[in-house]
């Protein structure tokens, strides 16, 4: 909400607050909001509601001052708050850093005399121009932009910072903090990071990718707030951030395994795919594998499975491969194979009874996948080496992440170049409402870094094959692996928020569902939102009440057009320019 709607903001700060949510942010975009916030701070303290209320400055430094005396921190996003010059020149350069130091003297000091923190907000797609054009949009100028305030702040001698560097890909976002963190060590800096994946969406996509990056550094120890941002009413984003905080606390802390030299065969900066040998799975592909497990019950009705796996029957009732189809089903009772449809036998295993290790083989003989833990890799590397025609699934205990990237580490540097299936052993369930959000953290930490070519789906109490190939497809996606839906691109909505946001992001899904190639962005405003959608294909953009501006890329094409009609206008502009596909 806006600030200068009081009541709306202080129902839904004691909401969020009610449960458990530790902190709210308020959408502080003129004056008149950053004054209004005077009367919600009082009437949810006279609420007994003790919770932080953060002031979420866009443009204006003099709302960033008048917020300042009443909440406990302000948020500034350095590439809208200090002006959008270009710097052609290191003079240019530096001068526009001393004009922002002297922009944000007088906040620092109000700060600095009312005990509030700063939170420095660098968002992925609108950093300054000036940093853009030197250090690039990605993470460097994400890092780059952090860097150069808190620098302000410190020649200030001010050291209530907290730094957020968000983006909408979880990658780009856990390469941009876990650089931030090299880079403050090195500086013998240590300020607290606030994490978050922005514009994650709704529902299952908004809940894995969230997932996803944050998971993936909190597992290293790497974040002190967090933020699971969902198009969905705010007091809905807190009960999955305690859950997935409860998941990464679940992990065990144990001593790294002995032998292993800290190396990694990767930059965890910038991730770029590991090269990785021909295998006759990863040709039928192009894209990461999605393994699953079929118990013998289910292998009883192999029409359900296939089905559920995202196969369907032709015209002459052969089954063919979907678009989100899984790719390899393990089935456990061999006495089942006997079943399996010839145009199958490919994508289906089971078990060679003759083998000391738990082997897969391919009904049809085409592809072998051997089933080991990170300790026996260590133990057994050459015996890894020795089969070149196989491919690798290690299934790992609760230490899942780590474990995996030790032990992948571990053959890539002895000249290893099959690729790798990770998946977890029968001792770990993953039972529960909290599958999607479980599963996501646990395989994104290691696929962020592209150094796996597949998931394993684990088994869990109540989890159906759909669901479990439905979230393995997620996971895939949200780290860009894998595309088997459209992607949307939306953000959380704001007080600056134009149009009910969540049941047209609905509608643009609904839309766009069979449109897995394209990329959509669906945004609440102008301010932010074309920033934040760059890279989307399209983009449906709130411009004024009632009204939508379509965006192609980053060009606006299309302004004005009425709400009612804009989902159709918006699919008449991808039929236009040929990239509807029926």
């Amino acid at each position: 909400s806006r600030g200068k709607d009081v009541d709306e903001s202080v129902r839904q700060v004691l909401a969020i607050a009610g449960v458990g949510g530790e902190l709210v942010r308020i959408t502080v975009p003129t004056m008149a909001d950053a004054e209004a916030l005077r009367d919600v701070v009082e009437r949810v303290r006279a609420a007994d509601c003790h919770v932080a209320i953060v002031a979420d400055i866009h443009f204006s430094p003099d709302a960033a001052l008048s917020a300042a005396l009443c909440v406990d921190k302000v948020r500034i996003n350095p590439g809208n708050y200090c002006g959008a010059q270009l710097a052609n020149s290191d003079a240019e350069y530096q001068s526009a850093l001393l004009e922002i130091g002297t922009r944000l003297q007088p906040l620092l000091s109000v700060c600095k005399e009312r005990g509030v923190a700063l939170r420095i907000g660098i968002n992925h797609g609108s950093l300054s121009p000036r940093v853009t054009a030197r250090y690039g949009a990605g993470p460097e100028g994400m890092v780059v932009s952090a860097l150069e305030f808190i620098a302000i702040c410190r020649a200030q001698q001010f050291h209530d910072v907290v730094v957020s560097l968000k983006a909408s890909s979880p990658k780009i976002m856990v390469q941009a903090n876990r650089l931030l963190c090299a880079l403050m060590r090195r500086l013998d800096w240590s300020y607290p990071l606030h994490l978050g994946v922005t514009e994650a969406g709704n529902a299952l996509d908004g809940r894995v990718k969230s997932a996803i990056g944050i998971g993936a550094l909190l597992a290293d120890g790497i974040g002190d707030t967090i933020r699971v941002s969902l198009t969905e009413v705010p007091a809905a984003e807190i009960p999955v951030g305690k859950a997935l905080l409860a998941e990464i606390n679940a992990w065990p802390c144990e001593p790294l395994v002995e032998g292993w030299n800290g190396k990694l065969p990767y930059n965890p900066f910038l991730a770029s795919k590991l090269e990785v040998n021909t295998h006759i799975l990863l040709t039928k592909r192009d894209h990461a594998l999605l393994v699953v497990y079929i118990d013998a019950g289910a292998a009883k009705d192999l029409e359900g499975v296939f089905a559920e796996g995202g196969y369907t029957r032709d015209a002459d009732g052969r089954w063919e491969c979907g678009e989100g189809a899984v790719d390899a089903f393990l089935l456990q009772d061999s006495a089942g194979a006997r079943n399996v449809p010839r145009e199958l036998a490919g994508c289906v295993a089971v078990r060679d009874a003759k083998e000391a290790d738990t082997v897969w083989r391919a009904l049809s003989g085409e592809w072998t996948l051997r089933e080991m833990s990170p300790s026996r890799v260590f133990s057994g590397v050459q015996e890894v080496l020795a089969r070149p025609e196989e491919l690798l699934l290690l299934r790992a205990d609760r230490r899942g992440a780590h474990d995996w990237r030790m032990a992948i580490s571990a053959l890539r540097e002895k000249g290893y170049g099959n690729g790798v299936v990770v998946g977890y052993s029968d001792a770990v369930r993953f039972d529960g409402d909290d599958y999607a959000l479980r599963t996501a953290a646990a395989f994104g930490a290691v696929l962020v870094d592209n150094i796996a070519v597949g998931i394993a789906m684990p088994r869990g109490a109540g989890v159906g094959l759909a669901h479990r190939r439905e979230v393995g497809l997620t996971i895939l996606q949200g780290v860009e692996l894998r595309r088997s839906k459209v992607e949307i691109v939306a953000c959380p909505g704001c007080g600056r928020t134009l149009f009910d946001l969540q049941s047209t992001l609905e509608r643009v899904k609904g839309a766009m569902a069979s449109q897995r190639h394209l990329k959509i962005g669906v945004m609440g405003c102008i301010v932010n939102g074309p920033g934040e959608m760059a890279d989307a294909d399209y983009g449906y953009v709130g411009s004024g009440h009632g009204c939508v501006t379509l965006y192609r890329g980053r060009e606006a094409v299309q302004k004005g057009v009425a709400e009612g009609v804009a989902i159709d206008a918006l699919k008449s502009l991808i039929k236009s320019d040929g990239r509807w596909r029926e």
